[in-house]
């Protein structure tokens, strides 16, 4: 779906960064939550930049040159073509919240949400390939008496900007999600039964065929709904 050029040219990057957290048990310890402040300042950052959607040979070497990059690179055409570059400076904060609660019965709840506010420290621009929201949630329950244990698992994504041009090139929202289930057979043995991205959940553009005939730019891969079981 996508290649990576490497960039001789970089400098290293440096970051100061500082965090401020806390966390709180409730008094019977079964219910806690914490929350984290952070702020990372950095110069020279390192990022994968996208150079655009390579579909003709005329078009990949009019971009190595632009980008002063090895003309020996000899990328399959007809993907999304990346390198590596210093991206200015950069400031990275927000903040990161995270609980979990035994709600009785063997069941729990557990979750974290975090935002991140990711700019260009010169022209105040958001920072491409980063979710502004991002959160996590799970729900478990376990039978210890009869070995069994299960959980749904959801992980949650906003939209982001996938690639910078004239006109920003903004990916959308998904979650994806999974399942786990396993029973005790004997003692010391259990068999399991594991399903990720339950709902097959991918990029709006797979398999997208544009007018050119050349596929869509795919911003993030998945491998489809995967199950397995095992002992």
């Amino acid at each position: 779906f996508y290649q990576v050029i490497g960039n001789p040219n970089l400098d290293p990057e440096y970051a100061d960064s500082i965090q401020l957290g806390a966390d709180y048990t409730t008094p019977n310890r079964r219910g806690r939550i914490g929350v984290n402040l952070f702020r990372n300042d950095v110069e020279d950052l390192i990022e994968s930049q996208s150079l655009g959607f390579v579909a003709t040979p005329g078009q990949l070497a009019a971009i190595l040159a632009a980008e002063n990059l090895d003309p020996s690179f000899n990328p399959v055409l007809g993907r999304l073509l990346f390198t590596y570059k210093n991206i200015n400076d950069v400031v990275t904060q927000g903040v990161e919240v995270d609980g979990d609660l035994a709600i009785g019965h063997g069941a729990t709840v557990a979750g974290a949400y975090t935002f991140l506010d990711a700019r260009d420290s010169n022209t105040e621009r958001e920072l491409t390939l980063r979710h502004r929201h991002q959160g996590y949630v799970k729900f478990g329950w376990a039978l210890a008496r009869i070995g069994l244990r299960a959980n749904v698992r959801g992980s949650l994504y906003s939209s982001w900007i996938a690639a910078r041009s004239t006109q920003d090139t903004v990916a959308p929202a998904f979650s994806l999600w999974d399942a786990y289930v396993s029973q005790r057979v004997v003692r010391g043995l259990s068999a399991y039964l594991a399903v990720n991205n339950l709902a097959d959940n991918q990029d709006p553009n797979t398999g997208v065929v544009l007018p050119s005939g050349a596929p869509a730019g795919i911003y993030r891969p998945e491998v489809g709904r995967t199950v397995r079981v095992g002992v």
